[in-house]
């Protein structure tokens, strides 16, 4: 193509996308004000802060996941991992960095993360379900910031020079593994001048607002599939491939509600109290302990783990999926209701990685020793912790658990007692569950 060629293809590319982006402006400058409320769904918790909008902005996707790892996985996505939503973010911020300042913060934070960093504010929360978040500010400034207020005041504040403004994250439930992914975003000014002012900056920027959008709500998707897959192999034993790594499953007997039981087991920051080999457990999100929550863990010996929880039905279930360099953490636990308390099933297993894999059979013995030790240990933490834990799991004095432990590693098959509990050891295949026994 010659060069002449190419400039002309080059202008006419760049006049279409100019015509194209004043066509879009001007739409949005006579749209605006112009809220049709029968248009969209009705957010009853959105019309509880923003009734009368003057922009109701709503997308959606479907997304192959239960609601609530749908939600979670969209409150945790960082948009900027968007080249497209990046590109926009990078535009709007020219301004900001011809003045020298820092285009974000570093590292990479999820969304919901990096606007409350920003001054908005959460106005309603429901678990598993939906989060509004809302600011006033005055967009049209160079430097923008962003002043969150009390949900209480956010409905009725009407103080001149600013305008308000509400998004939302949602996820309904379109069947046990599928749901709508809906963001919402709704805009008011607080008197006539911030109408007008708004409005200009409105007509122009909302083509990259709405873009952003439209490239966020894929990466939402692909991030909460993902770990809607994770959540099926641990449903699945941790089945890779056809093959198996290290497989223990301990099942005790504790005289303490399930809901104690529960609580105390998916709160990993409590391992160290049974653990002699663990350094620190930390936790990495915000909020009470639920699905998406991540760990980071560290041990006298091998790699710091990341551990997130992938299934969470409390009080009855959770699994979670843990990765290191050289190894590979699937467990879960299964937490039924019995006239003493409740029993307690935990599975684990442990895949070494790389080159560790052609060392499983060598491994494996030493792996299930190592674990049938912190069981062991496990098993005497519980009947030391104080009564007055609440997310304790004691057992009443003078009684101890009543243990089943079985174990599958690549090998022979044998049986071993520690303490009062017995375990059975298999290669690859699925062994017996053992009685209780008394």
């Amino acid at each position: 193509m010659s060069p002449v060629r190419l400039l002309r293809y080059g202008a006419a590319t760049a006049a279409t996308g100019v015509l194209g982006f004043g066509a879009w402006s001007a739409l949005a400058w006579v749209r605006y004000g112009h809220v049709d409320p029968t248009r969209h769904p009705r957010d009853e918790l959105l019309d509880r802060y923003l009734p009368n909008p003057e922009v109701d902005e709503y997308h959606h996707i479907t997304v192959g996941a239960p609601a609530a790892v749908t939600l979670a996985a969209a409150k945790e996505t960082d948009l900027q991992a968007s080249p497209i939503a990046k590109a926009v973010f990078g535009l709007r911020a020219i301004p900001a960095l011809l003045r020298g300042e820092p285009f974000r913060p570093e590292g990479s934070r999820g969304i919901v993360e990096e606007t409350l960093g920003l001054g908005w504010g959460v106005l309603a929360e429901v678990p598993d379900r939906e989060i509004v978040v809302g600011a006033y500010t005055q967009p049209w400034h160079q430097q923008v910031t962003f002043h969150p207020l009390p949900p209480e005041e956010f409905a009725s504040f009407d103080q001149p020079g600013y305008v308000k403004i509400a998004w939302t994250l949602g996820a309904e439930p379109l069947g046990a593994n599928t749901s709508l992914l809906v963001t919402r975003t709704r805009v008011v000014a607080t008197d006539p001048q911030s109408r007008k002012r708004f409005r200009r900056y409105w007509a122009p920027m909302s083509a990259g607002i709405i873009l952003i959008r439209y490239a966020g709500l894929p990466l939402m998707r692909r991030e909460a599939e993902r770990r809607a897959a994770h959540a099926s192999q641990a449903r699945r034993h941790g089945v890779r491939n056809g093959r198996r790594g290290v497989v223990i499953e301990h099942a005790v007997d504790i005289q303490r509600s399930p809901d104690d039981v529960f609580d105390y087991c998916t709160d990993l920051r409590r391992e160290p109290e049974w653990n002699p080999r663990t350094r620190r457990i930390q936790k990495l999100t915000d909020g009470p302990i639920g699905l998406g929550t991540r760990y980071r863990g560290e041990w006298i010996k091998g790699d710091p783990m990341t551990i997130e929880l992938v299934r969470f039905e409390r009080p009855t279930s959770w699994a979670s999926v843990g990765r290191s360099r050289r190894l590979l953490a699937d467990s879960g636990g299964q937490v039924s209701k019995t006239p003493g308390g409740a029993r307690l099933v935990i599975r684990m297993e442990l895949q070494p990685q790389g080159p560790l894999r052609l060392l499983l059979p060598v491994l494996g013995p030493t792996m299930r020793r190592r674990e049938v030790s912190s069981f062991q240990a496990a098993s005497t933490a519980i009947g030391e912790l104080p009564a007055s834990s609440i997310t304790s799991i004691r057992e009443s004095a003078g009684h101890r658990p009543r243990c089943a432990l079985r174990v599958s590693w690549p090998g022979r098959e044998r049986r071993f007692q520690v303490g009062r509990t017995e375990a059975a050891a298999t290669m690859y295949g699925d062994v017996p569950s053992l009685p209780m026994r008394p």
